[in-house]
């Protein structure tokens, strides 16, 4: 009896690996079609894969012919894209002909291993610790998956280093990076953003600040991701999440100076003097205080009649005790002059001003005395010098009454006066008078009395 020919295929594909997890990845596909039908199939065979050849890759059959029920394979090789990879699976799809029958539709699917993960790393830039200085920050985050991420957001903590929080005078923005402008941070992709932070007075009374950058994102499945900066420095024993320093070096100082006010010259006079104390370091001073040292010109200490130092006030408005940065704080001080005082031929001192910084340490400065032409610029005494200007008014007069009556062996008597009208003691007082009479002759006065000691203050 005649049997009618019934040509008839199936087609089966099977990949070389169950899953995926690198851009570029080879994956072997093999097409084993089976002759289903009743004659033997002698055509050469086709295999449609638009995956693979649209890909640029080819496909190669063994050759006919293909008996009944047996089987032939083709191969054809697929390399992995990032499409493959952000897609998390592929599905492939094919069929095979010999130009007059061709095989139901085949397909095969491979699974992508998604290993979304990113770095990012923060650093400052080098600029003076100053207030009002700019500090520009760089964070650059690179895609380290294998998938392409949707950054979703960075998050700034920034800390001084004596544990009281400060920012960013910004959020980070994105400076560069996006180079086919996808908005996805691609694999191997690397993303500049910046930011800045503005250098305030609690800034550098802490020592400086900290700050840790977290970038957060998903993958094309929506697994979040995240990562914490490293400031970019291996060397310093973390080389994963470190935050990034701003180190301001303190540097306390106070300069003392103190002038003279109003001058004196007499046993009574009151004298003054100015004492500025200036804030020239980089840290606000607390418990700013001064302590003045009163002496006479032979070093003979002074306590009594002194007044002050007494705060008058300070040019950027802070209350006693305290001096901001660049600040000058004034004072005064009053003294009575007294007789010993002239007589040493003036008085000289020397404040020294002291602080404490905000981590409590002592800083201190003796005064100059505001002349840098006498060759000491930096703590040498006040001096106020009374230049000794000694006189005397001797005044002699008689004291016998009735001279029109006088006769011969009468006693005439004198009183001479001796006043002290300089500014300094006088010592050794004597007398010489030199008594004559009308005609010019030597006249030896009976008795001189002396009533003083010797001494004329």
């Amino acid at each position: 009896l005649p049997i009618d020919a019934a040509p008839a295929m199936e087609l089966a594909k099977v990949a070389s690996t169950a899953s995926f997890d690198t851009l570029g990845q080879p994956i072997t596909f093999t097409f084993t079609v089976t002759n289903t039908g009743n004659v033997t199939l002698t055509d050469a065979f086709t295999v449609t894969d638009p995956m693979i050849t649209d890909a640029g890759g080819t496909i190669t059959c063994a050759a006919p012919p293909l008996a009944p029920s047996n089987t032939l394979d083709c191969t054809g090789i697929y390399e992995v894209t990032q499409a493959d990879l952000d897609a998390g699976v592929i599905d492939n799809s094919a069929t095979i002909s010999d130009g007059t029958t061709t095989s139901p539709l085949a397909t095969e699917s491979v699974t992508a291993v998604q290993t979304p993960a990113m770095e990012a790393t923060k650093t400052a830039s080098v600029v003076p610790g100053l207030v009002g200085s700019v500090v520009p920050y760089t964070l650059s985050v690179v895609n380290t998956g294998n998938v392409s991420i949707t950054v979703t957001g960075i998050s700034d903590t920034m800390t001084r280093e004596d544990g009281s929080a400060t920012a960013l005078d910004a959020p980070f923005a994105l400076a560069s990076g996006d180079t086919d402008a996808d908005g996805l941070l691609d694999v191997a992709e690397t993303w500049i953003y910046t930011a800045s932070h503005s250098i305030t007075q609690d800034d550098i009374n802490a020592g400086g600040f900290h700050n840790t950058a977290t970038v957060s994102g998903t993958g094309p499945s929506g697994a979040p991701v995240s990562d914490v900066s490293d400031n970019g420095n291996d060397g310093d024993g973390n080389t994963t999440d470190d935050p990034t320093p701003f180190e301001i070096i303190a540097a306390p100082s106070l300069a003392a100076t103190k002038v003279v006010g109003t001058a004196g010259n007499m046993a009574g006079d009151t004298v003054s003097f100015t004492i500025t104390v200036l804030n020239n370091g980089n840290l606000t001073l607390d418990n700013v205080a001064t302590v003045d040292t009163l002496t006479r010109a032979d070093g003979t200490p002074l306590t009594v009649g002194v007044t002050g130092p007494t705060f008058t006030g300070a040019d950027a408005g802070s209350a006693e005790g305290t001096l901001l940065v660049g600040e000058t704080a004034t004072y005064t001080l009053e003294y009575l002059l007294t007789q010993q005082d002239v007589d040493a031929g003036g008085i000289r001192n020397t404040v020294t001003a002291s602080g404490t910084d905000p981590s409590g340490d002592p800083v201190s400065d003796v005064s100059d005395n505001g002349d840098n032409t006498d060759g000491n610029t930096t703590d040498d005494p006040t001096t106020m010098p009374i230049v000794p200007t000694p006189g005397l008014d001797v005044v002699k007069t008689v004291l016998t009454a009735n001279l029109d009556s006088i006769a011969p062996g009468d006693e005439v008597r004198f009183s001479i006066t001796a006043e002290n009208t300089g500014n300094v003691t006088l010592t050794a007082i004597s007398m010489a008078d030199t008594l004559t009479n009308l005609a010019g002759a030597t006249l030896t006065p009976t008795s001189v009395t002396y009533a003083g000691d010797g001494t004329l203050d």
